[in-house]
């Protein structure tokens, strides 16, 4: 299972753990991921969905450009950079995928 620590702002799989972006609507729970492929060019074909609204899908996915700088601030800082998605380094997004993790548990 993945975890998120959004005290830490770290990604864990395992033993291993990544700092990562996140958001004021990324919200604690447990939710099942879910590979969807899209357009934007942006997001280089895809994003792990963890949870979908009527207006919004919120996932993991690469980096957005501009904000690979960001992983340098404070945890606190990391917690208020998205619109509730995970933002994590594009090797960290592929090892996800390449493992095809499913699960993931976003802990306060």
């Amino acid at each position: 299972m993945l975890i998120l620590y959004l005290s830490t702002m770290l990604l864990c799989l395992g033993i291993e753990c990544w700092p990562a972006l996140a958001g004021v609507d990324t919200i604690p729970g447990n939710y099942p991921l879910t590979l969807m492929p899209v357009d934007e060019p942006e997001y280089k074909g895809s994003v792990i969905a963890y949870k979908e609204t009527d207006t919004a899908v919120y996932s993991i996915h690469r980096t957005y450009p501009g904000r690979e700088k960001m992983y340098t601030l404070p945890d606190e800082k990391r917690r208020f950079i998205t619109n509730g998605c995970i933002n994590v380094e594009p090797y960290v997004y592929e090892r996800l995928v390449r493992e095809q993790v499913n699960q993931l548990e976003i802990i306060q």
